[in-house]
């Protein structure tokens, strides 16, 4: 059954924008789910990407006028020549400190005092990446080149910003450049939400729709699902929701994690921070006191450099450990019939199925006994592992020292796999989580993870859900290195390797 807001509010007299004709019971008259019946081709761009072109575009200028001025000025200051490579270095460090200090990330642009910050901050990492390089002389750079280039470069910057900024406000107040808002709530909360977002002063917002809270007849995942579908019809950038105590913290939750790959900002006038998950931060917005969900991490450059340190450090371990590696292998293949390696189809990223790699531990053929001596996942199933009759000698030293999970490591050179992650299912598993548990997914399974150091195979099964779920949530380069340093102290006591 249809539900349209405008029979209750009159929200075209607030704003003049079209009002969603959202489907509260999820199913369209046709039957088919509204996330069905919604073309892909409805999603526009981000209003904002013109800008940020522009922003690059005046970044790149600036610091190649900076560097231009710092190499004329230290020639003149006594230095003979100037190798460009050097040039190259500063400008290579900058870029890249500029990139992963989300000086580019749309949530932050126009924003002042935070834009600002995050570019000083930029200017003082490349800073100390230069210096590192000299420390080391791996580069030896010229002092006064190096602090002419950033000092000058950081005015510049600043500025540019600054006078973009203004440009951005110019665009906004002639209805350009709009941030499309999907305002979530009932009659008497979006009223001055509505209100306050049409009448900003800057004018950055324009509310496209308006969707009813989450009724109690249907549950929080098909809810979320139904207003995925509905920001794809108003080309929402970002949604809003009036009031989220009155909401089922479930439902909240359900929809955060669907924005995360249409990014798609979420904004809550609330100050209950348990709602929306992990990445809040309070900001003010058109004269409100709101908590913003950032951006995902998951498609962000990070990604890149999560993939670049995969590559790097799982082919300089293979290299390292190839005498191990074959050692291990000669030692199975004398010690019991069967390859060496054992190669199982596991759920990957997307939830997409692959070959992951093994060593053999147990006599061959034991995984069709898989089922009939583990069973379902359960609060016994540790003890189990533990007694399980089909892992050979060798296969319990492997398995004590974690030394089976090696061949993974051509899973990440592969790209199949990351070093750290949610630890890869088996297809079977995937029908005790719950549809919220499949955001698992969203990032590529690990050698090592979360609940891997956390106790390994004594972790519960609800408790490595969670434990999943949290490390997708809360995902950084930091993290993964305290994963990996832990991993080792995990191997080394050796609780749950069974």
């Amino acid at each position: 059954m249809s539900h349209d807001l405008s029979a209750d509010l009159p929200v075209t007299s607030l704003v003049d924008a079209p009002v969603l004709n959202v489907v509260s019971a999820v199913l369209a008259p046709s039957g088919k789910a509204l996330s069905d019946a919604v073309s892909p081709e409805a999603s526009q761009s981000n209003p904002l990407a013109p800008y940020l072109r522009r922003v690059i575009a005046l970044d790149v200028l600036v610091v190649l006028c900076a560097l231009s001025t710092a190499v004329v000025a230290a020639l003149n200051g006594g230095i003979s020549e100037m190798p460009i490579s050097s040039v190259g270095v500063v400008a290579a460090s900058w870029a890249l400190a500029l990139i992963f200090g989300g000086c580019y990330r749309l949530r932050y642009l126009a924003t002042g005092v935070e834009e600002f910050r995050r570019i000083t901050a930029a200017a003082l990492v490349a800073l100390s990446l230069v210096a590192v390089l000299n420390l080391f002389g791996i580069r030896p750079l010229d002092r006064l080149f190096v602090t002419l280039a950033i000092a000058f470069g950081l005015v510049l910057l600043l500025l540019g910003r600054h006078l973009m900024r203004r440009w951005l406000r110019g665009r906004w107040r002639t209805g350009a450049c709009q941030l499309r808002v999907l305002v979530i709530g009932n009659t008497a909360s979006v009223r001055p939400m509505i209100s306050a977002l049409s009448s900003d002063a800057q004018a950055r917002y324009r509310v496209v729709g308006v969707v009813p809270p989450p009724l109690s007849s249907i549950g929080p995942e098909a809810w979320a699902q139904a207003v995925a579908a509905s920001i794809e019809v108003g080309a929402a950038d970002v949604v809003a929701i009036a009031r989220p105590g009155a909401f089922p913290a479930e439902s909240v939750k359900a929809l955060a994690w669907h924005l995360d790959p249409q990014r798609v900002s979420l904004m809550i006038s609330s100050t209950e921070t348990d709602h929306a998950g992990p990445r809040l931060t309070r900001t003010p917005v058109a004269g409100m006191q709101m908590i913003q969900l950032d951006e995902p991490q998951l498609g962000s450059a990070l990604t890149i450099a999560k993939r670049v340190t995969d590559l790097v450090v799982a082919l300089a371990l293979i290299v390292l450990l190839s005498p191990l590696l074959l050692l291990i292998a000669l030692v199975i293949s004398m010690t019991s019939r069967g390859s060496a390696i054992h190669v199982q189809e596991r759920m990957g990223w997307h939830g997409q199925p692959f070959r992951m790699l093994k060593f053999r531990t147990m006599r061959q053929g034991s995984h069709e006994q898989r089922h009939l001596i583990l069973g379902q996942p359960d609060d016994q199933i540790a003890l189990r592992y533990q007694n399980d009759p089909r892992i050979t000698m060798v296969g319990r030293v492997l398995r004590r020292w974690s030394l089976d999970e090696l061949p993974q490591l051509f899973n990440v050179v592969g790209g199949s796999m990351s070093l750290v992650g949610p630890r890869p299912m088996l297809e079977e598993e995937l029908e005790l989580l719950a549809p919220a548990d499949h955001q698992r997914h969203l990032i590529k399974p690990g050698v090592t993870g979360l609940w891997q150091v956390s106790g390994r195979k004594n972790v519960q099964w609800d408790e490595r859900i969670r434990l999943d779920l949290w490390y997708v949530a809360h995902w950084s380069p930091a993290l993964d290195l305290v994963i990996v340093l832990r991993t080792a102290k995990a191997v080394l006591a050796g609780g749950g390797a069974y």
